[in-house]
């Protein structure tokens, strides 16, 4: 690369740099001003909701102490009646008593409901401390609300329950009222365990949007809305407001705009001229790591890492390793050059006698290994080590003695149990040991283990 190309990348690429570093603060500014911005709006509907139960809560203790409320000479549903004033006043749903068998009567009737089984009258009698419920469905009115019940007690004793009722609509409607989509942001409440909506976003998101949301106290989208989560912690809801932030965006966008393709023209031409200038020097490289130097044949590491790979996807094929018999005799009679040439000779043949897609590699020594890919039919295999068996056998001359050169062959199957690397060239080394062990000039093939196939010539 010419000097003159080193001083505009690096220029452009500094360049780049001091943008990006513009971008990002431009950008941080944005999310503080969305983090600000976000998080007054929950505090504005946490702070409604927060008020509105405080009171009802206030009332409750209140009405607990009052001394008509504890006049038990008095009927249950004429005590109940006298409520409605503080019913209609405090915009409640009703406001009803409950003895401490759970027998209840409303400021909306004079009659009397059993409303033992209900878990926070359950509580209430249990902790003697307010109690808010869960959503509930009245049976009176059939509307969703919420039930905030405190405990009278008389010389430490349960008594009974005050108990508020306020429609759920009511509690949360300011939410609702918060949100403006045409200006970037909505409010919504999800309920303590985020798997329903208390109160609906205006904009439908998708499904996964719902599981965004985490205990979090803010996460950013894929599509730029940044959200801030409050959890009420009496009900437990999650008050969520999310806030467009491409609204903000519009201060940068012409810089943005200008910022990408520069970016973009940079990051092509280092890429370009990279590519130009290293890419013939990488290659030679990358082929020498996964390359036996003699034969030009996989090395042990590489084949290695494609068989891995292959058994992790399709668990299927067949491992091959075949030693060459005296080739010790061979190096010791013609010399080390004789025995480099036969190994490379040996993998010429064994390219021709194995397909593309399989895998062929030197291991070390005079051992070789193959792994064929897509087949594990004992006819095909049969073929190769007949190929294997001829071809490479090789008769040498020499005044101490002929040297009869053949070839030893181990093979394993992959089935369901025998399908991890270590195991397989195990096996097939096993096989291998037993085929020498057996005169040499053979093959044996394992498969489960048990020898389903063996030739020697």
């Amino acid at each position: 690369m010419s000097k003159s190309k080193n001083k505009k990348l690096i220029s452009m690429f500094f360049l780049s740099i001091l943008m990006i570093i513009v971008l990002c603060l431009s950008i941080f500014n944005i999310l503080s001003r969305s983090a600000e911005t976000v998080s007054e709006k929950n505090k504005t509907v946490y702070t409604h909701i927060q008020n509105n139960i405080n009171s009802i809560v206030e009332l409750t203790v209140a009405l607990s102490d009052f001394e008509l409320i504890k006049n038990f000479d008095l009927p249950l549903q004429e005590r109940a009646l006298a409520l409605k004033p503080f019913q209609e006043s405090a915009d409640l749903l009703m406001v009803a008593i409950m003895d401490e068998f759970g027998n209840t009567s409303s400021s909306l009737e004079g009659g009397i409901t059993n409303l033992s089984d209900r878990e926070y009258f359950i509580e209430v009698k249990k902790t003697k401390k307010t109690v808010v419920s869960d959503i509930l469905i009245s049976r009176t009115t059939g509307e969703k609300n919420i039930v905030i019940a405190h405990p009278i007690i008389v010389d430490n004793e349960f008594k009974g329950a005050v108990f508020a009722s306020i429609l759920v609509d009511k509690l949360v409607e300011v939410a609702t009222l918060h949100s403006n989509i045409p200006a970037g942001y909505q409010t919504y409440i999800m309920s303590k365990n985020l798997d329903t909506f208390i109160v609906e976003p205006l904009h439908k998101y998708k499904s996964d949007r719902v599981h965004a949301v985490s205990s979090d106290t803010a996460y950013v989208t894929q599509d730029g809305t940044y959200a801030n989560l409050f959890e009420e912690p009496i009900t437990g809801w999650k008050i969520v407001t999310e806030l467009n932030t491409f609204i903000y965006y519009q201060d940068i966008w012409l810089f943005m705009f200008l910022f990408i393709i520069l970016l973009f023209a940079t990051i092509t031409l280092i890429i370009l001229e990279l590519i130009n200038t290293h890419d013939r020097q990488l290659s030679p490289l990358i082929e020498q790591i996964k390359m036996d130097s003699l034969t030009k044949l996989s090395n042990r590491s590489h084949f290695e890492a494609e068989v891995k790979q292959w058994l992790n996807i399709y668990q299927s094929g067949v491992f091959i390793i075949i030693d060459l018999d005296n080739f010790k005799k061979v190096n010791d009679l013609l010399g080390h050059n004789t025995g480099d040439k036969l190994l490379i000779e040996t993998g010429k043949k064994l390219k021709t006698i194995f397909r593309k897609e399989d895998f062929v590699a030197r291991l070390g020594g005079d051992e070789f290994v193959m792994f064929l890919t897509n087949s594990t039919d004992l006819d095909t295999i049969k073929i190769r080590i007949d190929d294997m068996l001829r071809k490479i056998e090789k008769n040498y001359h020499h005044p101490e003695g002929n040297i009869h050169l053949t070839v030893s062959i181990g093979v394993a199957i992959v089935d369901e149990s025998l399908c991890e690397y270590t195991k397989l060239y195990e096996y097939a080394d096993n096989a291998l040991y037993e085929a020498k062990n057996q005169g040499k000039h053979g093959a044996i093939v394992k498969h489960k283990n048990k020898t389903v196939f063996s030739k020697f010539l």
